[in-house]
């Protein structure tokens, strides 16, 4: 899938921007301007340096944000101009509370965040990747490097943070104690029904990462070409966002989308039977999110996953997918095990799926955001 990570330099140098209208009303990411009653409604400044339109600030942000209109209403105050962010800090006063996202505290937005820290409004940080603790071998890594000491220091002096995982909450508790956790999230109305099978002989093989994943994926080199050897024609390969030199070779190439929206409309119009999750095991990685095996599931499919913490909690092995370790020979035999199982393989993708939405359906769990944000403004 079209990761959190972007593919480009996330770390854009911030300008100002000139005062803006008072008058005009709450901003949405799309531009227009909100007519709801923001009497009844929590008043939410959101600074983040990802787009509205990215996975982590869609996931995170804007689609439970959306789903909670009755009650909430926000305005994305950096605006993305011609590869500059400029930064409105209106919103700070307009606002009764102010998220910061990710990698948004900087040596250059230090100044606005003194500002948002002494307006006397609870200030939420959210951070859906482990950046404190990025690995050299990131494509982003230098770029990261950059934030991480103005994230130490920004954490312990926010009201709250949120995270995605329990692990990274472990992580960040001796940075703040409140620290909660919100898993992410699927927007069941954004699923939509599985294209019929093109050709029920051969079974298709997804991997769906942006382009940062490729030490991810050459963990399954291996695995990948002997499937291919040994089934040949009958299987066929699918990689989304993401693919090295060598595995290119092996099936067709989609694309990187940065648009998280865009991402699962084409994912309900492509028909794939096993998706794979493969992670290197480091501390960054062990933070992540199950957001692989959410989209998998969402559309009934069996997915083959790293036996790390992201999968551990939500795959019943066998049953809503497969877990296994590091060993090439570990991914063949569960592939081979899919390929040659059919009628099983199915029932694990209808399993995962009635999981996934029972569990991190977005109808179920985004009254959290609700709930947490009520909490702050009555203290």
């Amino acid at each position: 899938m079209p990761r959190r990570d972007h593919p480009g330099n996330p770390l854009k140098a911030p300008t100002p921007e000139k005062k803006s209208d008072r008058n005009a009303g709450p901003q949405h990411p799309n531009g227009f301007t909100s007519k709801m009653n923001a009497s009844h409604c929590i008043k939410i400044a959101v600074y983040s340096l990802d787009l509205p339109h990215y996975a982590c600030a869609d996931l995170r942000l804007v689609t439970p944000f959306r789903r909670l209109r009755e009650h909430l209403d926000f305005r994305w105050a950096v605006q993305d101009c011609n590869g500059q962010s400029r930064i409105d800090a209106d919103p700070v006063e307009w606002a009764d509370l102010i998220v910061v996202q990710r990698y948004f505290p900087l040596k250059e937005t230090s100044a606005l965040l003194e500002i948002i820290l002494a307006s006397g409004k609870p200030v939420v940080f959210e951070i859906d990747d482990y950046l404190l603790e990025v690995p050299p071998s990131h494509p982003l890594y230098h770029n990261f490097q950059r934030t991480a000491p103005f994230i130490r220091d920004f954490i312990p002096r926010v009201n709250l943070v949120t995270v995605s995982t329990d692990a990274m909450r472990e992580r960040l508790l001796g940075f703040n104690p409140n620290t909660v956790t919100l898993p992410n999230l699927i927007d069941e109305a954004a699923v939509t029904p599985a294209i019929p099978v093109a050709d029920p002989t051969k079974t298709v093989i997804a991997y769906m990462g942006s382009p940062t994943h490729d030490q991810d994926l050459k963990l399954i080199e291996e695995a990948l070409f002997r499937v291919k050897e040994k089934f040949g024609e009958a299987t066929e390969f699918i990689f989304w966002g993401c693919a090295g030199t060598r595995l290119a070779e092996l099936g067709r190439v989609i694309p990187f989308d940065d648009s998280y929206a865009s991402f699962l409309k084409t994912l309900g119009k492509i028909h794939f039977d096993i998706g794979l999750a493969p992670l290197a095991d480091n501390p960054f990685n062990r933070c992540k999110s199950n957001i692989k095996w959410l989209e998998y599931s969402a559309h009934a499919r069996a997915g083959i996953f790293s036996d790390l913490e992201p999968y551990r909690e939500s795959v019943a092995h066998g049953k809503t997918g497969m877990l296994v370790g590091a060993d090439p020979k570990e991914w063949f035999a569960a592939l081979e095990y899919l390929i040659s199982h059919p009628d099983q393989r199915k029932a694990m993708g209808r399993a995962a799926r009635k999981d996934a939405f029972a569990r991190f359906g977005l109808s179920k769990g985004v009254h959290r955001y609700l709930e947490l944000y009520k909490g702050l403004l009555k203290r």
